[in-house]
């Protein structure tokens, strides 16, 4: 589905419109999550801080990430497929942690997202500029 060195907008937004960063925590724990789940390596929320984890050599990346735009009920992510698969691996990381912690703060179950996640291949710099510079 995705091609290695092209460039791919990747966004979903909250089941039923709704909410999916309610204060700066969720905004700051879903930035964490977009660096740490961009690896091969496990997650070990229990080991790394989060300040401590951007201080981590990374290596066996899936993507490169080239732009993001975090909305209250949604999310916008610029990515570049590096390694066969690794959008989907790396979405697929990045939400599923990102509904963990969700849930677990917010005392809620299920997902919170309105379905899997859409991706648009980036085949113009007009795209990427018009999607970069949404309003907020």
């Amino acid at each position: 589905m995705f091609v290695i060195n092209e460039y791919y907008h990747i966004y979903n937004r909250g089941a039923h419109k709704s909410p999916i960063f309610l204060d700066k925590i969720d905004y700051q724990r879903f930035l964490y999550l977009l660096y740490i789940a961009n690896s091969n390596k496990p997650l070990h929320f229990y080991i790394l801080k989060q300040s401590d984890a951007f201080l981590c050599e990374r290596q066996d990346q899936y993507v490169d990430i080239v732009a993001y735009c975090l909305m209250p009920n949604h999310f916008h992510i610029a990515v570049k497929e590096i390694v066969e698969g690794g959008i989907s691996r790396f979405v697929h990381k990045l939400c599923t942690a990102y509904v963990m912690y969700y849930n677990f703060k917010y005392d809620h179950s299920g997902t919170i997202f309105q379905g899997p996640y859409n991706a648009k291949h980036v085949d113009s710099d007009g795209y990427l500029l018009t999607f970069t510079q949404l309003p907020s």
